[in-house]
């Protein structure tokens, strides 16, 4: 009786300990395949955000590149507009031009600019030239910093003729240049291809600095 007993309990227990393994087992496999079928999803999304990166990069422009903030364009041609005020006559000085910039990485880019400034009351034109390196840590916000080459048109009055006694005084063209560096903050708005840069730029020439403000509009591609 009592081996009958241990015989029926020895079993109900092996019986017991296969059921349990059989459950784990089951466990196991069904978290394994959550786990890859979780895998693959996560894989199918990175894909379908690759696809559409590309498909947007081929739809707008050749070379483009992907940043915190968005699609970028990788180049950029901007037409400068902008008014500064003079710091000896506080008169406003329109200034307009041209700027190339090129983004070499998602962050950082290289730029070169062609500048004239027109003053009306003594007819100074300033002619400015530079090769700023740009910075953009977030989104469309961009930083730039480079050297800046400045040569200035000054009507200034000499004797152009006469007798000693009468001498003829006229205005005579004088050109002057320096070596100064320009800094710049500049937040580029994308709307489509087209783009709208609200700056401010300040130069240093002359020992002195001077701030610009204004509005540039251009194209990427």
């Amino acid at each position: 009786m009592n081996l009958r007993l241990l015989l029926t309990a020895g079993f109900t227990l092996l019986l017991l300990m296969g059921l349990n393994s059989a459950t784990a087992q089951c466990t196991r496999s069904q978290d394994h395949t959550d786990t890859n079928n979780a895998a693959r999803t996560e894989q199918n999304d990175h894909q379908t955000d690759a696809n559409t990166y590309r498909s947007h990069c081929s739809s707008y422009y050749s070379s483009c590149h992907r940043s915190s903030g968005g699609f970028e364009f990788s180049n950029n041609l901007l037409v400068l507009g902008a008014a500064t005020i003079a710091p000896d006559s506080d008169e406003l000085i329109l200034a307009t031009g041209l700027e190339y910039g090129r983004q070499i990485t998602n962050n950082i880019g290289v730029g070169a600019l062609a500048e004239i400034r027109q003053s009306q009351e003594d007819d100074e034109l300033a002619l400015r030239f530079g090769v700023p390196i740009n910075f953009r840590p977030i989104g469309g916000l961009q930083l730039s910093a480079g050297p800046l080459f400045a040569t200035n048109r000054n009507a200034v009055r000499q004797v152009v003729g006469g007798t000693q006694e009468e001498p003829e005084v006229g205005l005579v063209n004088e050109w002057s240049s320096d070596w100064g560096a320009r800094a710049g903050l500049s937040y580029f708005i994308n709307v489509g291809q087209v783009l709208i840069a609200p700056t401010a730029r300040w130069d240093y020439l002359n020992e002195q600095w001077q701030a610009t403000f204004g509005l540039n509009l251009g194209m990427g591609f």
